[in-house]
């Protein structure tokens, strides 16, 4: 909304934080940016699972990436979203729901969780450099959010949302 009664939030998949702890330009360019204009920077439960898997079980790239995000996490100025209980059990419906429609492909099923903990949180956009969500059918994701109760999610690339501030000044 334009009242400035909610604030500006985004949500960062896990591909971003690794991005980041990886030092890719792009992904540097975008923390600036969304920071600099006052967007806080959060990242959903299925995001930290992820994030820890690949820090115990990951090749070595993707242990030492994701160690390296979990480190600086917090000093990145990205916070952690916390669900209650209640909230998770939203989660299963709109991952049931994905899968039943082949929304997502059927190995993805992480995704859909990131997916449904952003809505969940209510955070409107999810960042993402993962192409089966960013491919994903929005009408298909939109009423998958709709029918299961949550708010609904876009997603979109982080370098492309900072091409898009970058030229409006």
């Amino acid at each position: 909304m334009a009242d400035g009664l909610h604030s500006k939030r985004l949500s960062l998949d896990t591909n971003v934080l690794l991005n980041l702890a990886a030092g890719y330009q792009f992904a540097v360019d975008f923390k600036e940016e969304f920071q600099r204009r006052k967007y806080a920077l959060q990242v959903v439960p299925g995001v930290m699972a992820e994030l820890s898997a690949l820090a115990l079980k990951g090749n070595d790239e993707q242990r030492n990436r994701a160690s390296i995000a979990l480190d600086h996490l917090l000093g990145w100025d990205i916070t952690p979203i916390i669900l209650t209980d209640v909230e998770k059990t939203y989660r299963k419906n709109f991952m049931s729901i994905v899968a039943e429609r082949r929304i997502l492909p059927a190995n993805e099923v992480n995704d859909a969780r990131i997916l449904a903990d952003t809505g969940i949180a209510q955070v409107p956009l999810l960042v993402t450099s993962d192409t089966h969500i960013l491919d994903a059918d929005p009408i298909a994701l939109s009423l998958a959010f709709e029918d299961a109760g949550l708010c609904a999610v876009k997603a979109a690339h982080p370098s492309r949302l900072a091409k898009l501030y970058k030229k409006s000044g």
